[in-house]
């Protein structure tokens, strides 16, 4: 009898400990379940900043582009006009010193990237 009282006591034990580590397992699922919700939105916030930044350097490529058609038109007047051409060969100045201040005179191309997790 207390043998069977024993073994029944231990099942007590044993199906308590069994619930608490459930009840624990449980509550990291639930808290990991937030953190992939978090990561989902922190997601969406990078692909929307990706999309801003891609209409801006979509609109320094044009502007860049615009600028190099200005600089080569402005070359052709000034050659045509000669002597009095000095305004087109200013701006044609102008425009070449502008393009060199910047970094790259090759079209800026989005670059795909991925972040890491620690910066979300």
């Amino acid at each position: 009898m207390e043998e069977s009282i024993g073994i029944m006591n231990q099942n007590a034990d044993n199906t308590r400990q069994t619930n608490q580590l459930t009840a624990s397992a449980c509550e990291m699922l639930i808290n990991g379940g937030s953190m992939m919700l978090q990561i989902v939105d922190a997601t969406k916030i990078i692909k929307a900043s990706s999309k801003k930044i891609v209409g801006i350097v979509s609109v320094i490529n044009g502007i860049a582009f615009q600028s190099n058609i200005l600089a080569s038109n402005a070359t052709v007047e000034a050659t045509r006009a000669g002597q009095q051409g000095r305004g087109f060969a200013v701006v044609v100045t102008e425009v070449c010193n502008l393009t060199q201040h910047s970094p790259s005179t090759q079209p800026v191309r989005p670059r795909k990237s991925r972040p890491s997790l620690g910066t979300l």
